[in-house]
């Protein structure tokens, strides 16, 4: 993810997840699959689409976008939330099935903030 697309996913979904990683860091290859796992079940059972997201960032390719959220170590996962523009660090397991408990955690409290 670059900047630019950064942009264009905060605005097009309510809720995005972003993973802040590097291929070098043996604790970010130990997330990626939960991650991965947890980004196909959250496209898939959320709808409409636009709900939720989850996105990966590669640090030594996006060097501009980690800076932006003062990423210091890896991995991380920030939650950014399109309408209160607030950024929730991730600080859960680092589990398929807690990546999803969290996220639908938040979506369910952004839809009751909606009402």
């Amino acid at each position: 993810m670059t900047v630019s697309s950064y942009n264009k996913l905060v605005k097009a979904n309510q809720l995005v997840l972003i993973l802040f990683y590097n291929n070098w860091c043996m604790w970010s290859r130990k997330m990626l699959p939960a991650f991965d796992k947890a980004a196909d079940l959250i496209r898939n059972k959320f709808k409409p689409p636009g709900t939720a997201l989850l996105a990966k960032v590669e640090c030594d390719k996006n060097v501009k976008l980690c800076k932006t959220f003062k990423i210091k170590q890896y991995p991380t996962a920030i939650l950014v939330n399109h309408s209160t523009k607030i950024n929730k660090e991730y600080k859960n397991k680092r589990s398929e099935k807690a990546i999803v408990n969290f996220m639908k955690k938040h979506i369910k409290m952004s839809t009751q903030k909606r009402k």
